[in-house]
């Protein structure tokens, strides 16, 4: 049964290859592969965790291997020994826990924006996605009509005052 909550901390995923698997991370179809079945071990263990996923080439050492960025916002903190068990390409699965606060928030933020960039300059790589969102990741509402933007405007800034008000 999936250990899984509601709530939970967001954390910051990285998914390399060793070199060993040199040859099937330079493969951006198998990445898919290989990531569509580590998605699915770990949902077996924490059933539907929300989080957005970056594939990112490395360039270092002219190595040209694909890997993987992932931001969960649902993470039952469990034990880590899971994303590398569930991965299973190396034993050097980097995992950060995000920190409450809008700065450490602000800085996630930033890198996979950062990596989402950095995909879409390849070249190699037209027609293709280099990332995806989990179908259970809340969506931002979109607001066009300039009254509707200008009373949003209102409510956000009203919010920020009472929220900033007793420090």
């Amino acid at each position: 049964k999936p250990r899984t909550r509601k709530h939970g901390s967001p954390c910051f995923v990285t998914l390399t290859y060793s070199g060993e698997y040199t040859e099937r991370a330079q493969d951006l179809e198998q990445t898919q592969k290989d990531w569509e079945l580590y998605r699915r071990k770990i949902r077996e263990i924490y059933g539907d965790l929300q989080y957005i996923m970056v594939r990112e080439l490395q360039t270092k050492n002219n190595r040209q291997a694909w890997h993987f960025h992932i931001l969960y916002f649902n993470m039952p903190w469990n034990n880590f020994q899971d994303f590398a068990d569930a991965w299973g390409y190396s034993d050097n699965v980097d995992v950060e826990r995000v920190k409450p606060g809008y700065q450490h928030t602000q800085r996630m933020a930033g890198y996979i924006a950062k990596y989402m960039g950095k995909s879409n300059d390849l070249s190699n790589t037209a027609n293709k996605r280099l990332y995806t969102v989990s179908l259970n990741l809340l969506h931002p509402e979109t607001y066009t009509d300039p009254l509707d933007v200008h009373v949003l405007l209102s409510e956000i800034q009203r919010s920020h005052k009472s929220n900033t008000s007793h420090w």
